[in-house]
């Protein structure tokens, strides 16, 4: 069979989620006509191995591979995947997402409808059952400062969300050429080579209203430590591309970090769309973002990158 496309999981510690995971994938009609799938195991300790194994046994018609590789993160477990990787485009979710059954197909339709298109992808959101206070309230406070063009198709011209990792996929052509994922990156390696295929080698990445579930696995305390460790592989990013002196649009001050808090909540207060407990929610929850996100980033610049290898893609 030739092999037109790829769909990369990097994965680690996540073996339940993973083959939710998997199950969605195997409803993809093209990943059967000409497509493979590669699980790339970033140095797992739980029974992952065992479980990808059954998985295959179960779907004897699935094209699907496991790599495994010592720990290195994710930029370096999704570089493994596009070396073994035989097709010519490049799908890429997460250990802890759900795919719609059209999502290859729409996304494919996507580069007939832009054959100049480096990368198509889409969003991820809450699963619509989601009750947990963090990973419930992160996805209305994304929709919401977004809810004015997810349900367009539109050239991206940013590098963080949309297009993440967990709903896109780029031409493999475009990875070898701008060198793959930052392996130094255990957080934002997907913003930070959308800024490269843009912002470097100008090519063009387009967003579909394509939707991914994503059944985030994090505590809450392990929600805060995200939100701050965010802000440190902010600096690293700042600090690579910008050295030192970024644009206005993306200085990340300890010291704005009010003003950016009070933009958020005046925003959403304008929309009037929301509940007071949904209202009291988005607040604090834009507070505990900024703040956090801020420190991180004032911790980066006077303490010097300190690298943090995954325990979480």
């Amino acid at each position: 069979m030739t092999i037109n496309y790829s769909v990369i999981i990097p994965t680690f510690n996540r073996a339940r989620s993973l083959v939710r995971t998997l199950d969605s994938i195997v409803r993809q009609i093209a990943v059967f006509e000409s497509g493979e799938v590669i699980v790339v195991d970033d140095g797992s300790t739980d029974d992952t191995n065992k479980v990808v194994g059954e998985f295959q046994r179960s779907n004897p018609n699935l094209k699907l591979r496991y790599v495994f590789q010592e720990n290195g993160g994710p930029g370096k477990a999704r570089n493994r995947g596009v070396k073994e990787a035989k097709g010519e485009i490049i799908f890429f979710t997460d250990d802890d997402c759900v795919v719609p059954e059209d999502w290859m197909e729409r996304i494919l339709n996507g580069y007939k409808k832009y054959p100049d298109a480096a990368g198509i992808g889409g969003w991820y959101v809450a699963p619509e059952n989601e009750t947990r206070f963090f990973q419930r309230t992160a996805n209305l406070f994304n929709i919401v400062l977004r809810k004015d063009f997810m349900d367009k198709e539109f050239l991206l011209k940013d590098f963080r969300i949309p297009a993440a990792c967990a709903n896109v996929s780029y031409t493999k052509k475009i990875l070898e050429e701008v060198g793959g994922f930052d392996e130094s990156c255990d957080m934002l390696e997907d913003a930070e080579l959308k800024y490269r295929i843009i912002h470097v080698y100008r090519k063009k990445i387009f967003v579909l209203p394509v939707f991914v579930s994503h059944y985030c696995t994090l505590t809450a305390g392990a929600y805060l430590k995200k939100l701050f460790l965010h802000g440190r592989w902010s600096n690293y990013f700042l600090r690579k591309h910008f050295a030192g002196s970024p644009p206005e649009a993306l200085r990340i001050d300890i010291w704005r970090a009010p003003l950016r808090f009070f933009r958020l909540v005046r925003r959403f207060y304008s929309l009037g769309e929301f509940s007071t407990s949904d209202f009291i929610k988005i607040t604090i929850f834009s507070a505990l973002a900024v703040f956090l996100n801020a420190a991180g980033v004032f911790a980066g610049k006077f303490n010097g990158f300190i690298k943090r290898r995954n325990s979480a893609l």
